[in-house]
């Protein structure tokens, strides 16, 4: 067998990635009504045969995900991560050539598990830009709902 066909073969094989017309997604991520100011999203295909993982960052509240991602069109599961400063500092574990160790603040995720790592949240992606893909989440805390005061006598 020559060598080029060695090259189609492969290439037959291997394929170029899916089938599906690729796809963008952009829009706003807010949490118990304020703009994530720091984190991730992740779009995670329901099919996995025909697409992949994809995620970006989340910056003052917004993120996109380009069609050269990777994304194509197609319904995915959405998890959303969130991190803030805490206002503490902890010391790194080790430093590199025994170098004195510099604190570092400490940052939390504080984005309920209901959003990422057990998260209900799905999109459907058409063929194209996605613009206004938003997301925004609640706390799952109810507001106190104060009693009816009772009816006055006349």
């Amino acid at each position: 067998m020559s060598r080029w066909m060695l090259v189609l073969l492969l290439a037959v094989l291997v394929g170029c990635g899916s089938k599906r017309p690729p796809a963008s997604a952009s829009g706003t991520v807010k949490y118990a009504g304020e703009a994530v100011a720091t984190g991730s999203i992740r779009f995670d295909p329901v099919d996995v045969n025909d697409a992949r993982t994809i995620g970006s960052q989340i910056k003052d509240g917004t993120y996109e995900i380009p069609r050269s991602a990777g994304l194509v069109e197609g319904q995915y599961v959405v998890a959303i991560f969130g991190t803030r400063e805490t206002g503490k500092t902890v010391a790194p574990a080790e430093t590199l050539n025994n170098t004195p160790a510099t604190p570092m603040k400490e940052v939390e995720q504080y984005i309920p598990e209901k959003y990422n790592a057990e998260t209900t949240l799905k999109v459907t992606l058409k063929a194209g830009e996605n613009t206004n893909q938003n997301f925004d989440l609640e706390t799952g805390v109810k507001p106190r709902v104060s009693a009816p005061s009772a009816p006055r006598g006349r």
